[in-house]
């Protein structure tokens, strides 16, 4: 259920504003989302450039998965939700791990995407990834996910290298959502979710949410020499609250907390199977207020990490542990200079540190700091014709105290370092028609690096293939750049009800780093033993990508939908050591849909085809060097049919749904072999 604000509230003063072209990526969090879309008649996005768009009218490659798309999927991750996006990889290792590249790249503990709930970052930059099953919301208060393809650190902000995938909430002032949901289904799983808004007089609006999950891990194993001892079976619990307080008709406050807690059987960056246990937290406050100087916004949040990763992650005697947290400060200005001009400054500052066994003795810790300043212009050349530039300086000052193993070749001194580097966005975009977009768009985007890039210090002691181990970070590693150039048609077909979209780019990674490239003898000069085994994680070169992306759906009278994408793409790449990203990427990716909804009846399926791969092959015993083994070519098929109870039981749902049908268990990845999954739900609106 949708509110209906006063004329003066503050959603019309941001929405004429908006519309004009004056706003911030940020306070685009708390639009009305669902009354743009009904005024614009389809899912809209204002991250990009602030200002409400259509995805064919954004100046980067976008794709939008509503929330009627995560329904008919019939997942139960987020993960799976984005699977039959085209340009995204999914690895699934385990049965709640899984790893998402966006055009290519791919691999356990993927970095280079920038990860966000709402504008807070949610992947964890000790090793930079993102653990997907601790981001602590429930599908069923997602209201859209933006999938933003390319380099884009200067629009969206830090580690937006190859892309961005934007989580947003539905807005507890302006939506009401109300949803109980329980599920069981093959393996033992069994989850509960609920989501709860309140609103007071339409000045208040609080959304609660809960959920939790179990499951048996998938039981067998591509590689039978990883032990079955580093399996555990996966859960996860979260909570979050979500708020926003009209304090004025033109100023806002937005307050958001929430906690996660995770276990489960993942696959490190050096293909080893380990225990995962994370605890997340998060606190948040964003203050946005329309003044005469612009819409001003002001965020603050802190988030906390806590992980264990089992003893086999080294065979070490102990658990390896990881905490961390990092406070981020961000201020922004929108504003208007003439009818066709719109520009936006925004200053950031991050306050990051990290300590634990993974970097070094206890009373150790690396820490860095990061100041961003960047700048957009959004110029409306013509009423169909807009070219907008953003720019972006990232400036990072690294550095390590405390106590290190004397056995290190690493010493503090070397981590006193400061990485000043730009990254950019432009992009053009022509509307020659009501029905065509044409888009060009260039951008660079900036991975400064994560912890463990910089300062893993791991043993000795531990042990790995009979030899005593020092695993160390590199300090001085450089950033890794991504660019690229990109050409983009989006058509309407009116005789269909549906839409062509097509990308072609190509895509340069300068300064690659890699953590699952290489296992050497130790480079370092004695008296070190001559056994200790040091794994570099430095620059190792650059590659070049090119690829095109391909999608048309449609609708049939009002009862069927139909979809295709494809996405094929090439690599060639340029290495040191023997990282081979070109054979870890598909070079061809189709996916299907087909959905019938009549009545309270909706049905809907999908195919998911992607081309033989190469992987490192896990092994216990860790042989060296690590051989890259043929993932063969599959297709995955899931389905869902849900029927819709009368509105007498409240609209309540039965829904019956399945991932993996095409067999019992499939060989995806050098991980777990993934097995049928098949659920029964009940979901009730309260």
């Amino acid at each position: 259920m949708k509110k209906t604000f006063p004329r003066h509230s503050f959603l019309s003063a941001i929405f004429l504003t908006v519309i004009a072209g004056g706003s911030s990526s940020a306070l685009a969090q708390s639009i009305d989302y669902g009354s743009l879309e009904t005024l614009f008649g389809e899912p809209v996005t204002t991250s990009a450039t602030g200002k409400p768009q259509r995805v064919s009218e954004a100046p980067v490659d976008m794709t939008i998965i509503t929330s009627d798309d995560i329904r008919k999927s019939g997942a139960k991750d987020i993960a799976e939700v984005l699977r039959g996006v085209p340009g995204v990889n999914i690895i699934q290792s385990a049965r709640q791990n899984y790893d998402v590249g966006i055009r290519g790249y791919d691999q356990p503990y993927s970095t280079n995407i920038l990860v966000l709930v709402n504008g807070r970052q949610v992947y964890l930059d000790d090793y930079g990834y993102t653990n997907w099953a601790a981001i602590p919301v429930q599908l069923s208060e997602i209201r859209q996910i933006e999938v933003v393809k390319g380099p884009n650190s200067a629009l969206f902000g830090f580690n937006a290298a190859d892309g961005v995938i934007n989580i947003v909430t539905v807005n507890p002032l302006y939506d009401s959502t109300s949803d109980a949901e329980v599920s069981g289904g093959t393996g033992d799983y069994r989850d509960a979710s609920v989501v709860k808004s309140v609103n007071i007089n339409e000045i208040v609006g609080i959304r609660l949410s809960a959920g939790a999950s179990k499951a048996k891990e998938f039981k067998d194993q591509v590689n039978p020499a990883e032990p079955a001892s580093e399996r555990t079976d996966p859960e996860k619990n979260a909570v979050n609250i979500d708020s926003i307080i009209q304090i004025t008709p033109k100023s806002q406050i937005r307050l958001e907390a929430s906690n996660s807690e995770t276990k489960q059987t993942e696959m490190t960056p050096i293909f080893i199977f380990t225990k995962g246990d994370y605890e997340t937290n998060s606190l948040k406050a964003t203050y946005t207020a329309d003044t005469a100087a612009g819409l001003i916004e002001g965020t603050v949040y802190k988030n906390f990490l806590d992980t264990s990763l089992g003893d086999s992650l080294y065979n070490q005697s102990s658990a390896a542990d990881i905490k961390q947290n990092i406070i981020v400060t961000q201020l922004g200005d929108t504003f208007k200079i003439g009818p066709s001009n719109t520009f936006r400054v925004m200053g950031e500052y991050r306050q990051n540190m990290a300590n634990g066994t993974l970097f070094g003795p206890q009373g150790s810790f690396i820490q860095d700091s990061i100041e961003g300043l960047s700048g957009m212009w959004a110029w409306a050349i013509t009423h169909n014709l807009n070219f907008t530039n953003s720019a972006r300086i990232h400036r990072l000052k690294l550095s390590r105290e405390g106590p290190m193993d004397p056995s290190s070749p690493l010493k503090n001194g070397m981590f006193d370092r400061t990485i000043t580097k730009p990254s950019y966005n432009s992009g053009l975009v022509w509307k020659a028609t009501d029905d065509d977009s044409f888009r060009v768009n260039t951008g660079r985007g900036v991975r400064m690096g994560s912890f463990f890039d910089f300062g893993a210090s791991i043993g000795p002691g531990s042990t790995l293939a009979g030899h005593q181990i020092l695993e160390v970070g590199v300090p001085n590693v450089n950033p890794t750049y991504v660019t690229n150039y990109e050409v983009g048609w989006d058509h309407k077909i009116q005789p269909i009800n549906g839409s062509f979209k097509a990308d072609v780019f190509t895509e340069r990674t300068t300064n690659e780093t890699a953590i699952s490239s290489n296992v050497i003898a130790s480079p370092f000069a004695p008296p070190f033993p001559a056994d200790f085994v040091v794994q570099g994680d430095g620059n190792i070169g650059w590659s070049r990508s090119i690829g095109s992306e391909l999608e048309l759906k449609g609708k049939v009278n009002q009862n069927w939908s139909w979809g295709i994408n494809d996405t094929i793409e090439t690599i060639h790449d340029h290495y040191s050591d023997a990282t081979d990203t070109k054979d870890r990427t598909p070079k061809n990716v189709t996916n299907l849909h087909l959905g019938y909804q009549s009545g309270p009846w909706e049905t809907d399926g999908f195919v998911y085809y992607t081309t033989r791969i190469k992987q490192l092959e896990p092994s216990a015993n860790f042989a060296l060097p690590i051989p890259n083994v043929n993932v063969p070519s599959h297709i995955s098929l899931s389905a869902r049919t849900a029927y819709k109870i009368d509105d007498a039981t409240g609209g309540t749902t039965i829904a019956l749904s399945g991932q993996e049908l095409q067999d019992s268990q499939s060989e995806t990845s050098t991980g777990l072999e993934t097995e049928r999954r098949i659920f029964l739900s009940v979901d009730h609106p309260f």
